[in-house]
Parts: C-alpha cells; sequence; structure tokens
C-alpha cells in the first residue's frame, strides 16, 4: 500500500512536471503567434503603404500621360497649322511668281526699242507708263488743274476701319479743324461692318465719302487723272483701280483741297498719283508701319514700291514715316536716301478716352467679369495673323503655369476670333479668359490690367502701347519695327529682344513679381507719352509739313 501511494506520487510529479512543460509550451507558441501576428500586421501596414504609394505614383502616370496626350495633340495641331502655313505659303509664293512674271513680260512688251532688255524685273520706270510726266525734285511742278482752296485737307485712306491709322488719321482731323482747316475723307472702299471711327469723323463734321458713291459723277474727261495707273491695274485684281482713281480725281476736283494726305501705302500709291497728277500743291505720303512685303499676298506692295519711287522724284510729294525704325526699313525698300523720308510720331490725344486711377480699378474689373484681387494681363488688338494672337496665348499659357493665381483679358476682334477660342480651350485656361469684342472706352481695360502685353510680328509706332503709358499701365512687346522707340524701356515697360513666348513670359512675370514697377510706370508713363506722343506737338509738325509741300510747289520769281 505504501508502495503504490509511493508510485502515484511520481506519477502525479511526473504529470505536474509534463503539464508545466505543455503551459511553458502553450506560453511559447502564445508568444510566437502574437509576434507573426504582428509581423503580419506590420507587413500588412507596409504593404498597405506600398499600394497606396503604387496609387499615388499611377495617378501621377495617368495625369503625365494626360499632359503628354494633351501636348502632343496640340504638338499636332501647331505642326498642322505650320503645314497649312507652309502650303498657303508655297501657294502665294508660286502665285506671286506667275504675277511678277507677268509683271516682268509687261515690262519687256512696253520698253522702248532703243533701251536695253533689262536683266532683271525691274520697278514700274516712267517712260512705261502710259507717258506719265515725272519731274525732277528741283523742277517746278504742273500747275493745278483746280483752283485750290488754303487750309484744305483731303485725307485718303484704303477703308476706314477702327486701326491704328485710322485713330492716328481721326486724331490729326480734330487738331486740324480746331487750328481752321476744313477736312474730308475720301475712302477707297464703303465703310466695313466691323466697327470704324466712321460716329467719330461725322460728329467732327468731316465728311466721308467712297468711290462707290462716286461712280455716278465719273466722267470720260477724267482720264487725265488716272494717267498710269492702267499699269498698276494689271497687276492689281481685288479692286478698280482705275474707277477708283477716277472717283478720287473727282473728288479732289469738288473739294479743291490743297493738301492731299494720304494713310497707308496702297492709298499712297493710287491717292499719290492721283493727285500729282492733278496739280494738287502739297502731296504727303503716310508709312504707317514697316514695309510689309513679306507679309501680303500678291504684288501690291511692288505696285506700291514703284508708286513710291516714282512719287519722290516730285518736289510737292513728302514721305513721312512714324518710327525712325519705319523710316530706314522704308529708305532701304524704295532705295532712296533717308532723308527723302521725315519722322512724325502719332500724336496721343487725351479726349479718345478716360483715363482712370488705381482707385477704381476694382470697379473697372467688376464691370469686365473680372476677379478683383488677381494679377490680371491683357491687351487690346485686332485678330488678326500679324498681331499674332496665337503667340499671345502661348505667352498666357508660360505666365498661368509659373502664376496660377493670374487671369488674362482680350479685347478686339477680327477673321482669327474663333481659332483664338479653340486655342484657349485647348490650353485649358477657359477660366482664366476674358474675351470681349471690340471696345470703345479702352480705358477701362487699361485701368482693369497689371500688365499690357503685346505680341506683334511688326508694328511701326503701337497707338496702343502709347494709350497703356499715358495710362500709366506698365507694358511688355517685343523689339519689332519702332516699338524700342514707343516705350522708355526698363521704365514704363520692357521691350523684349525676341518674339519666343518664354521671353516675352519672363518680362511679364518680373513686372508682376516686382511692386515697384506700378508706382514707377503711374509715374513716368503718363510723362513720356505726353511728350514724345503729344497731340499738339503732332499737329504743329503736321502743318509743318504742309507748309513746306506747298512751299516747295510755288513758282519760282524771277
Amino acid at each position: 500500500m505504501h508502495n503504490r501511494e509511493a508510485e502515484l506520487r511520481r506519477e502525479l510529479a511526473a504529470l505536474s512536471q509534463r503539464v508545466q512543460r505543455l503551459e511553458e509550451h502553450n506560453r511559447l507558441l502564445t508568444l510566437a503567434a502574437t509576434e507573426r501576428a504582428r509581423k503580419l500586421q506590420e507587413h500588412e501596414a507596409e504593404l498597405m503603404q506600398e499600394l497606396a504609394a503604387m496609387s499615388q505614383r499611377v495617378e501621377r502616370l495617368e495625369e503625365h500621360n494626360r499632359l503628354l496626350t494633351l501636348a502632343a495633340a496640340e504638338r499636332a495641331r501647331k505642326l498642322q497649322d505650320r503645314e497649312a502655313e507652309l502650303t498657303g505659303a508655297l501657294s502665294v509664293m508660286s502665285r506671286r511668281v506667275e504675277r511678277l512674271s507677268a509683271h516682268n513680260r509687261w515690262l519687256t512688251e512696253n520698253a522702248p526699242e532703243s533701251e536695253s532688255q533689262p536683266h532683271q524685273l525691274r520697278a514700274f520706270r516712267p517712260d512705261a507708263l502710259d507717258g506719265m510726266a515725272v519731274p525732277s525734285r528741283h523742277m517746278h511742278e504742273q500747275q493745278a488743274r483746280f483752283l485750290p482752296r488754303p487750309k484744305h485737307v483731303l485725307m485718303v485712306t484704303s477703308v476706314l476701319a477702327r486701326g491704328g491709322s485710322e485713330r492716328q488719321m481721326l486724331a490729326t482731323a480734330d487738331g486740324l479743324i480746331n487750328r481752321g482747316y476744313q477736312v474730308e475723307v475720301f475712302c477707297f472702299a464703303a465703310p466695313p461692318d466691323d466697327p470704324n471711327f466712321g460716329a467719330e469723323l461725322a460728329r467732327l463734321g468731316v465728311k466721308c465719302s467712297h468711290g462707290f458713291e462716286r461712280a455716278d459723277s465719273v466722267h470720260s474727261d477724267d482720264a487725265r487723272d488716272v494717267q498710269g495707273l492702267q499699269g498698276f491695274a494689271r497687276l492689281v485684281d481685288h479692286a478698280d483701280v482705275v474707277a477708283i482713281g477716277s472717283a478720287l480725281g473727282r473728288a479732289i476736283k469738288d473739294f479743291r483741297p490743297e493738301i492731299v494726305h494720304c494713310w497707308s501705302d496702297f492709298a499712297s500709291a493710287i491717292g499719290g498719283l492721283v493727285a500729282t497728277n492733278l496739280g494738287v500743291p502739297g502731296v504727303v505720303l503716310g508709312q504707317r508701319n514697316v514695309p510689309a512685303f513679306r507679309n501680303i499676298d500678291g504684288p501690291e506692295p511692288y505696285v506700291c514700291r514703284d508708286a513710291y519711287r516714282l512719287l519722290a522724284r516730285r518736289a510737292s510729294v513728302i514721305m513721312l514715316n512714324n518710327s525712325l525704325a519705319g523710316l530706314i526699313a522704308y529708305a532701304r525698300w524704295l532705295d532712296v536716301p533717308n532723308d527723302r523720308i521725315k519722322v512724325l510720331y502719332n500724336g496721343f490725344m487725351p479726349s479718345a478716352f478716360r483715363i482712370r486711377g488705381r482707385t477704381e480699378t476694382e470697379e473697372c474689373r467688376r464691370q469686365l467679369g473680372l476677379p478683383g484681387n488677381r494679377p490680371v494681363v491683357g491687351t487690346v488688338m485686332r485678330f488678326a495673323t500679324e498681331k499674332d494672337p496665337i503667340l499671345w496665348l502661348d505667352t498666357a499659357a508660360a505666365i498661368a503655369a509659373a502664376r496660377p493665381d493670374s487671369c488674362f483679358l482680350l479685347a478686339g476682334y477680327g477673321e482669327l476670333e474663333e481659332r483664338i477660342r479653340h486655342t484657349i480651350e485647348n490650353l485649358g485656361l477657359a477660366d482664366r479668359f476674358v474675351l470681349l469684342g471690340a471696345i470703345e472706352d479702352v480705358g477701362l481695360i487699361y485701368a482693369a490690367l497689371d500688365v499690357f502685353l503685346m505680341t506683334s510680328r511688326f508694328e511701326g509706332s503701337p497707338n496702343v502701347l502709347i494709350e497703356a503709358q499715358a495710362a500709366g499701365m506698365p507694358v511688355v512687346a517685343p523689339n519689332v519695327g519702332g516699338v524700342c522707340e514707343t516705350v522708355l524701356d526698363g521704365t514704363t515697360g520692357i521691350v523684349v529682344v525676341d518674339r519666343r513666348s518664354s521671353s516675352l513670359a519672363t518680362a511679364v512675370l518680373q513686372i508682376l513679381d516686382d511692386p515697384s514697377w506700378p508706382e514707377r510706370a503711374a509715374i513716368h508713363g503718363p510723362v513720356f507719352a505726353s511728350h514724345r506722343f503729344g497731340h499738339q506737338r503732332m499737329i504743329d509738325e503736321t502743318i509743318a509739313v504742309y507748309d513746306a509741300a506747298v512751299d516747295q510747289n510755288l513758282p519760282e520769281t524771277p
């Protein structure tokens, strides 16, 4: 019995040890399972983080892919546009070669037999223009075929649009009328449906007529008025040159001006020849830009050059350009001495629009639908190729990328309007643009802006830059034509050496990021515009030109 109890005790102790070992094993298993679970949780958390990072990466890649797709689509569109431009340019060049070949054949057929044949295409010669006499500049001009009336000025323009040339014609007419002159305007064509200055001229009491209005009054005995135009008519097919010239001749004989002042190249070609045929005492040919012969389809620029060269020989003719850069370019193009052309800078007429103070900016922006507390870059332009609105939009996109708070304003009209809207949509900037049509109160625009940006391919003395500076607005523009003469670089604005969108955007951002620019432009801009482009200064110089033209045509005293 005693042995059995001892054996049970031994078994109980062994069982107790086994239980302890099992409990320890279970404890270890529990610890191991807990550690395993912790590691699994940590691994799961790591996987979740990696998954989130992968998801973000996928999103970034998708956004990058979207941007690449948009960029590729825009690049493809630009390439297509460029291909279309090159195709168009090739077609234009082909037509130009054909027309110039016809021009050359006509010159050859009309050359005197005694004259050796030219080796290259030449300008219209005096002996090839239906017997039109071209006296030396030092010879007395032919007598007028009507009795000229002193201080009567007939202004001649191709069309009465609302462009820079017409704005200066209006400002000149206003100043002359205030000095006791009588002014009328003759247009080659009827006023367009687009905005024009007809109402403003009417308020000044200026009569405007055009060729079609006078078609019934043209008589067969007016043939002398259009001597020399027949040759041009062979090369210009978009207008009836002879009919326009005849109507202009009748307008001159009816109004009997002492001065005929022409306001574009084509107006100068036709108006200058008709006026000199009729013996108008003074003829002024206004060049409003730099020579545009590379930018105009057809032979019209060469016709104008031929006419300019003929008219440059006449003592009664004075050629004007509104910038020194334009003067030099025209003198080189026409192969005449620089002093044969005079510089007469544009005139800013303070009454042309109301200049607002900076305190009115918020209200002007409200009227235009612009936010009151964001930087605004804008412009006023014709939506035409020479103004390059697409470069303006590319520059705006570069500005928007650097300044997400910026917004933009475009005021104007023209044939590229639909393309502009389409490009804005493609750039993803529709919610940051305000597009206005033609607007008469440009002072409202200038007051709403922080920077005025211009991107033209070529210019003379741009009126919009003068106006913006007069309103105290900083300006940015490429160094084309007479822009560097129109801006006080570094003080009232920045003249950019090239026309790259990145360079223009850098200049705009420089102004937006420098708080000293608004005050500097507000102080110096109006003073500079008033000094160089004063309205009364322009009128004084214009009258001096008129007097000089008439004086050169006076008969010499024995």
